[in-house]
């Protein structure tokens, strides 16, 4: 959602909050999407290591059934650009969704219940071959050892790739596994720099 000055629910769409310290978080801020407009059940999106490229679920009359993945671009000043379809390499008849970017910017991990699976949702794991953002590998079902009967879904990773986090309803309720990364299914390597700029005083 958008949410007015005073922290109440304001208009349909998708925002962003900062951490400002002492545990506390700002204002959510509206996040302007060009022609965004949701006629599914459910939302989300992906933001990139670099803020650059946002990767969002819903479903508009564009979608190839339910819930799509698009692409959008950051244009600045919290604008982005209308969201591309991505094609139907990954997205399929039913809902495809729960997406995470990992750190290499080249990783995309996506649930999806129209591709083959073992249950009510898997998670997959595809790449991406050029700078489009629209040409992506075959979706590979991330195995038995990850995906259950049930609903396994919002999948992240750590940026270091060694260990990634899910949501399975394989018991009666939800609950938060972790999990240490195959090969095969890690992101590429990333380098991570942390430290201070100063100037001269």
């Amino acid at each position: 959602n958008q949410y007015k000055s005073d922290g109440t629910q304001g208009s349909e769409g998708m925002s962003s909050t900062s951490k400002i310290g002492n545990g506390k978080w700002a204002l959510p801020e509206d996040v302007d999407i060009e022609g965004y407009s949701n006629d599914g059940d459910y939302g989300g999106g992906s933001i990139s290591a670099s803020g650059k490229v946002m990767v969002l679920t819903y479903q508009d009359r564009y979608s190839k059934g339910m819930n799509d993945l698009y692409v959008s671009f950051n244009q600045g000043e919290g604008k982005w650009t209308k969201p591309k379809n991505m094609g139907s390499v990954l997205n399929t008849f039913h809902q495809d969704y729960g997406i995470f970017i990992a750190a290499d910017e080249r990783t995309l991990y996506f649930c999806s219940q129209g591709h083959p699976g073992y249950g009510g949702a898997d998670v997959f794991v595809t790449r991406r071959l050029d700078d489009t953002w629209l040409n992506w590998s075959k979706p590979l079902n991330l195995g038995r050892s990850i995906n259950t009967e049930a609903w396994d879904g919002n999948y992240s990773v750590q940026a270091d790739g060694e260990l990634a986090y899910l949501t399975s309803y394989k018991r009666t309720h939800a609950d938060i596994y972790e999990i240490r990364l195959q090969d095969e299914l890690k992101p590429d390597p990333v380098v991570i720099l942390q430290g201070r700029v100063l100037d001269s005083k």
